[in-house]
């Protein structure tokens, strides 16, 4: 008898586990049969690394317009001006610095703007 009620556990373990992912959120499809089968839903991921890397491809493009718009000259001396600023400010001058992924993408958009 033992055995059975250990048996007999473990299913309503995994009843209670199913369950439990279940409350997070389910999608119930129904079989060929006509069976209806709920299935939790899938997490997603808690940090959005799509928005992240669309946010930093961004900002690469918007200093490479930049460097483009205003000439290599301006923009350093523009960025040196930051830099002599306050902590906010040498922060965004780390920031706007021009490095080898933003100087290679000047020259394609001055080759596609002429």
């Amino acid at each position: 008898m033992n055995e059975s009620f250990s048996e007999f556990a473990g299913r309503l373990n995994k009843i209670e586990a199913k369950k439990s992912h279940l409350n997070r959120g389910y999608n119930a499809v129904v079989s060929d049969d006509g069976l209806i089968i709920f299935a939790a839903r899938k997490h997603k991921r808690s940090f959005p690394i799509r928005g992240l890397m669309l946010t930093i491809s961004a900002m690469i493009a918007f200093k490479a317009a930049m460097l483009v718009s205003v000439g290599p000259e301006i923009y350093a001396a523009r960025v040196q001006s930051l830099a002599e600023g306050s902590a906010v400010e040498r922060l965004g001058a780390g920031a706007l610095a021009p490095d080898r992924v933003t100087v290679s993408l000047a020259r394609v958009f001055k080759e596609i703007l002429g």
